[in-house]
């Protein structure tokens, strides 16, 4: 899997990729220490509908938080999910600061985010993300 990581402290991941040019509505070219790779993003549409049902929150405008170089990700340990969970934190373009549940897989030297779930942060997840 390519860590497109910079800084781990306390399992907390601080990304610092910059988005360089949109590819399609999945994908993204993200440069990262002189390397381009592809991203793409991926999710379940029924689950997508669910979510904007539940939380007002859609996946395409989840993955922005991807794009925000200040966002956090940190391994999910409070389940066995029997696969390796993360919960991302960052803003989007409309200055929502959203929690988005994800899954990092790589594709032949390319990432794949798979969005799970996806909601508005609450007090302390904002709190937390504008500390750090």
């Amino acid at each position: 899997m390519i860590k497109i990581f910079a800084n781990i402290y306390k399992n907390l991941v601080r990304h610092t990729y910059v988005c360089i040019d949109i590819v399609n509505t999945y994908c993204y070219n993200l440069k990262y220490q002189e390397k381009v790779c592809l991203v793409r993003f991926e999710w379940s549409d029924e689950k997508n509908q669910l979510n904007i049902k539940k939380h007002g929150i859609s996946f395409e405008e989840a993955k922005e938080v991807f794009l925000d170089p200040m966002h956090i990700s940190k391994l999910d340990h409070r389940f066995d999910y029997f696969e390796e969970r993360w919960i991302t934190l960052g803003v989007t373009s409309e200055d929502k600061i959203l929690v988005v549940a994800n899954m990092f897989f790589d594709d032949d030297g390319n990432e794949i985010i798979r969005i799970i779930s996806a909601r508005k942060a609450n007090q302390n997840e904002r709190v937390f993300y504008e500390q750090h």
